[in-house]
This record gives structure tokens, C-alpha cells and sequence, in this order.
């Protein structure tokens, strides 16, 4: 949705995926520039969440067969965890460029996801 919202005021028309440096070397004023550069940053943000969901949906089906509520908690910490990543690498009015950092602890539950997933197949092994 964010990404919608951010073409919308880029103008940026599809089938293009992100404004190209030229676009935004021309663009009319300061407003249209910080438009298109949020939008090609909330691209690589989805483009950056759609890379790591398979992976992590893979670790939340096994270690839901084992471990279902901690699977969910932990799940659901990523997830917030990466919508708040989201909202800070969009966040251009930061200059010191650390708005990415939050929700940075996506990696612990991604990590925790892993863990549960191993318990699973130590488990299944060890049975």
C-alpha cells in the first residue's frame, strides 16, 4: 500500500519499477525529487521483504508443527519488527540516514524463527 501511495506521488507511471536517475536529476522542484527518491526507496524495502518472506514462511510452517504459539509470538515480532523497518528506510527526512535502522531487530526474529525450526527437526531426528 505504501508503495502505491509513494508511485502515486512520484508520478512515476508503470511499467516502470523505481524513477530512474534522470527523472530525478529533472525533477521541477525539491518535493517531486524527495517523492521519487521515497519511492524508490519504499521499492527496495518491498523488494527487500518479498526476498526474505519465502525463507522465513518455509521456518514458520516447520516450526509450527512443533512449537505453534512460539512460532507465532516469534512470527509476529518479525513482522512488526519489519513493517517498522519499512516505515524507517521510506523515512527520507532523517539526514543521518538511520532510519533503517529501526526495526532492525527483524533479524532476532528471523534468528528465533531458525531455532524453533531446528528444535523441530532435532526432534524429529532424535525420535
Amino acid at each position: 500500500m505504501r508503495v502505491i501511495s509513494f508511485r502515486r506521488k512520484a508520478h512515476v507511471r508503470l511499467p516502470n519499477f523505481m524513477a530512474s536517475a534522470e527523472q530525478i536529476a529533472k525533477a521541477p522542484n525539491d518535493e517531486e525529487r524527495d517523492a521519487m527518491i521515497q519511492f524508490n526507496c519504499a521499492q527496495r524495502a518491498h523488494y527487500n521483504y518479498l526476498e526474505n518472506h519465502p525463507s522465513n514462511l518455509v521456518l514458520m510452517l516447520i516450526g509450527g508443527l512443533g512449537y505453534p504459539r512460539a512460532t507465532a509470538a516469534t512470527s509476529a515480532f518479525w513482522l512488526v519488527n519489519r513493517f517498522l523497518f519499512m516505515i524507517g528506510y521510506t523515512d527520507i527526512k532523517k539526514k543521518n540516514g538511520n532510519g533503517r535502522y529501526l526495526g532492525g531487530l527483524h533479524f532476532v526474529g528471523y534468528a528465533g524463527l531458525l531455532g524453533i525450526a531446528g528444535k523441530v527437526a532435532w526432534d524429529v531426528i532424535m525420535s
